[in-house]
């Protein structure tokens, strides 16, 4: 009886195909394993076909009975049972983070069950947590790339097993509103409103020189006023954008003159109780080929 090989080594829980190479008698083969403990065999097909059961060494042993033309016979094989790599599967093995908003990832297959646990590359663009077989990524406060690591740890039948993944890490977005003004004149001062929670808003009328004072328009015209929302911490985009004051003329409004009752007294009097405009001044003349004046 001669087989490919007579030892080898088999990885805990995995089968070997060991092809039986020769059988002169052509006659049905005996297998007997020293410890089933370690391993079982069974032949199928001409082959030996070995499962590992448990760590360590056993010998296997291959035998026929005697023919008419041929003596008994037997041999033997060796096999010893290995730790089994343990590959780690992950739902996904990449994803996009925005500070400050977590996300999970989930590990789908840890064959081995040993412990889980998680490290990063740079605890600055991301960290990581694990919880059962969910992962937890945390964004950290600067924009770049990261490597979590996630590792089985070794148990008694199986080595130690890692995975990958490689995480984007944004920053954040500022939740603010910004709006301008456009209306007609009424005398009063206008300008632009910004807001946004925790954050420091400063104001130009050129896009280069800004301060905190929010600059206004009072009379008929337009201006254009620069805002930049200050980040209120590491992790967030600074927000820069600008807004315009338009104001417009008014219509005008006129109180016209009211006749007077007048009484004989030797002296100028005015003929009419004085009108009034928001928009000028209002003149006065007698007659329809009179002088406009000022004066009534």
């Amino acid at each position: 009886i001669v087989l490919e090989e007579t030892k080898g080594n088999l990885e805990y829980n995995k089968i070997k195909k060991v092809q039986i190479k020769e059988n002169k008698a052509n006659n049905s083969l005996i297998v007997s394993v020293e410890d089933e403990n370690i391993a079982q065999a069974r032949i199928e097909n001409n082959e030996l076909i070995i499962t590992g059961k448990k760590l360590g060494t056993t010998k296997i042993t291959l035998s026929s009975s005697e023919t008419k033309n041929y003596s008994s016979a037997s041999t033997e094989y060796i096999v010893t049972i290995i730790k089994a790599s343990n590959k780690i599967v992950l739902s996904s093995t990449s994803g996009t983070y925005t500070y400050p908003n977590s996300g999970t990832f989930s590990i789908t297959s840890n064959p081995s069950g040993g412990k889980l646990s998680c490290t990063t590359s740079n605890k600055n663009v991301a960290e990581c947590t694990i919880s059962g077989n969910t992962v937890t990524v945390k964004p950290g406060t600067t924009k770049g790339s990261a490597t979590l690591t996630i590792t089985s740890e070794a148990t008694t039948n199986y080595n130690a097993g890692k995975a990958v993944y490689a995480v984007t890490t944004e920053q954040g977005k500022l939740s603010y509103t910004a709006n301008g003004y456009e209306g007609t004149y009424n005398g009063n001062s206008h300008g632009i409103t910004v807001t946004s929670s925790g954050a420091t808003i400063t104001y130009s009328t050129d896009g280069t020189n800004y301060s905190s004072t929010n600059p206004t328009l009072t009379n008929v015209g337009e201006m254009v006023v620069y805002y930049k929302i200050n980040t209120p911490g590491p992790g967030y985009l600074e927000k820069t954008g600008s807004k315009k004051i338009v104001i417009t003329k008014a219509d005008g409004k006129v109180t016209p003159p009211t006749a007077k009752t007048l009484k004989y007294t030797g002296n100028v009097q005015e003929l009419v109780n004085a009108g009034s405009s928001t928009t000028g001044q209002i003149q006065y003349k007698v007659g329809t080929k009179g002088t406009y004046s000022t004066k009534i």
